[in-house]
């Protein structure tokens, strides 16, 4: 499969994503124990049809499919505009030697405890920050300041840099699009809010205050939590949002829950980070 036909593919798989997972967002909120679920459960909740990279770095530097599905997961199961997840939070923790990938196929609960290692109490990361996920309204401004940090890191040959978990993966209704040859501060040069039915794009405003989208995020992305420091300056940022709304639901929780009823999952990695068809189209 050469890599345009891999980048038509993966448009739309996202769209088709799109309407598989619209009915999602009713299911009732949860708070209960799967998030305690360890890395080594073995227990099948669904699969996924293709492969997906879980590598840190790349994960840092372009959309991919676990992140667009993961975030997708956050949106559908509010009801926001939109959803951003870090890529600090997404990753495939222990390494596997066989590579940093999941392999199409089966999904258990543990490869959810494993590639959301932050998100539950598994013991994998050295320290545990189960997150719910909530809602806040955030004006066309303060979005471009999120983003903005988001690519702050990035070098101009469109590498990673530092701090990897600032990197923020998008869901499939927000598209972005960046040139980290700018300078830090004016990287992000516009921004759309996608809809699937009907099918329409529309720009957001950047330099609006007061026209506001819907915004799904880890509470502890607008939140301080004991024992962590500030996560790479979003607090500060996401503290200029409004009308903040816990749904009370974990991430881990609703990853299984999306495993379970709407298996098997087709979300590829794109091939071109730089593909006008994707979410985030990085220049560099």
């Amino acid at each position: 499969m050469n890599g345009r036909t891999t980048q038509r593919i993966f448009a739309a798989t996202l769209m088709m994503a799109l309407l598989t997972l619209q009915a999602c967002g009713n299911l009732d909120a949860k708070n209960n124990d799967q998030k305690y679920i360890p890395f080594t459960d073995t227990t099948v909740i669904g699969s996924i049809k293709y492969p997906l990279t879980t590598h840190y770095a790349s994960m840092a530097s372009c959309q991919s499919g676990l992140g667009t599905l993961v975030a997708d997961t956050m949106r559908f199961k509010t009801g926001a505009d939109f959803a951003v997840v870090n890529a600090g939070t997404v990753r495939w923790n222990p390494p596997d030697p066989a590579g940093d990938f999941m392999p199409a196929g089966n999904i258990t609960k543990g490869d959810v405890a494993r590639f959301l290692p932050y998100d539950n109490l598994s013991g994998v990361a050295p320290a545990t920050n189960p997150a719910t996920i909530v809602t806040l309204n955030l004006s066309g401004a303060v979005i471009k300041e999120m983003l903005e940090n988001s690519f702050s890191r990035m070098q101009p040959d469109g590498t990673p840099g530092t701090s990897f978990g600032r990197f923020l993966q998008v869901s499939s209704h927000l598209q972005v699009f960046a040139d980290v040859r700018n300078t830090v501060g004016s990287r992000v040069t516009a921004v759309n809010i996608k809809t699937s039915n009907p099918d329409t794009t529309t720009p957001i405003n950047l330099t609006d205050t007061t026209k506001l989208y819907r915004m799904a995020v880890l509470k502890k992305y607008i939140k301080n939590s004991t024992g962590y420091a500030d996560y790479d300056k979003y607090w500060d940022i996401l503290a200029k949002g409004s009308n903040v709304v816990d749904s009370k639901i974990y991430l881990y929780d609703a990853m299984v829950d999306i495993f379970k009823g709407y298996s098997p999952l087709a979300y590829y990695d794109p091939s071109n980070c730089s593909d006008t068809n994707l979410n985030l189209v990085i220049t560099h």
